[in-house]
């Protein structure tokens, strides 16, 4: 089993506009693309996005409105992004 656990969060005023403008200027300015998502109770989709080549990490709620449309907030941004791998007793969470 593999962890994603964040070490810096970054508080701040979400960040909202439509899911194909947001997706594009994430995609575009900070070269972060989605690593995981699920869905969350009242069907919203929560999105971890990660810097392929940096540590930096964002995570996204996008919510679907009755005429189709989709609007996608940033919710947090942090850095220090590293996978934790269960099992391995060298490991802290400190």
């Amino acid at each position: 089993t593999l962890l994603i656990i964040p070490t810096v969060v970054t508080a701040q005023t979400p960040q909202c506009g439509t899911s194909e403008v947001m997706r594009t200027a994430m995609h575009k300015n900070g070269l972060e693309a989605p690593m995981a998502m699920g869905v969350m109770l009242g069907g919203r989709l929560m999105e971890l996005w990660r810097n392929e080549s940096s540590t930096t990490w964002s995570i996204t709620i996008t919510a679907f409105g009755s005429n189709g449309s989709r609007y996608l907030c940033i919710m947090a941004i942090g850095d220090n992004l590293q996978p934790i791998v269960w099992g391995i007793p060298e490991l802290s969470l400190l």
